[in-house]
């Protein structure tokens, strides 16, 4: 069974950027703030207020992200996908027999991960770990905020298994 999160809103990923962007001065001015011994007080004192300022901003960004994912829970397996509230009550059920195809990811990857995830996250192209399920015409999206290479294995598990079954997999780069 894979369980997770899901991303609710498509602007969580500018968000998660904001977050990325905002942690980059902060970081180069504790290192000039490291590399300098003899800073008189008044510039000590400022640097330290313009780091308190961005950790602050910076904080209170990533507070507005992560209230993008926890209004929703995706819960997988072989024969279900359950879609659940962030207090685990069940909102849908879609039985697997239903669906008529499934788009999922080739790779599936934790978001920041590598130093490649960071540039490409900052260029405007960040990592986005979803499925699509089509059921008759309709297709619904679903944006999945993988935390744990865990959960990339059970996910990994359960796409074999449908895939096992006969279930009409098409997967995407």
């Amino acid at each position: 069974m894979f369980k997770a999160k899901l991303i609710d809103d498509p602007a969580f990923y500018r968000m998660r950027k904001k977050v990325l962007l905002l942690g980059l001065p902060t970081f180069a001015l504790i290192g000039f703030l490291s590399g300098q011994f003899s800073l008189p007080l008044p510039y000590f004192a400022g640097i330290l207020v313009l780091i308190g300022f961005l950790t602050a901003w910076r904080i209170r960004t990533h507070k507005r992200a992560s209230s993008m994912v926890r209004n929703r829970q995706i819960e997988i397996t072989p024969d279900t996908i359950r879609l659940l509230s962030g207090h685990g009550k069940i909102l849908e059920t879609i039985p697997v027999t239903d669906v008529t195809r499934v788009t999922v990811k080739e790779t599936w990857a934790m978001p920041e991960e590598r130093i490649q995830d960071l540039i490409r996250e900052l260029k405007g192209k960040p990592l986005e770990n979803y499925l699509i399920v089509q059921q008759g015409q309709e297709e619904r999206r679903f944006d999945i905020l993988l935390d744990s290479f865990y959960m990339i294995e059970q996910l990994k598990k359960v796409i074999d298994d449908w895939q096992d079954r006969g279930l009409i997999l098409e997967t995407v780069s």
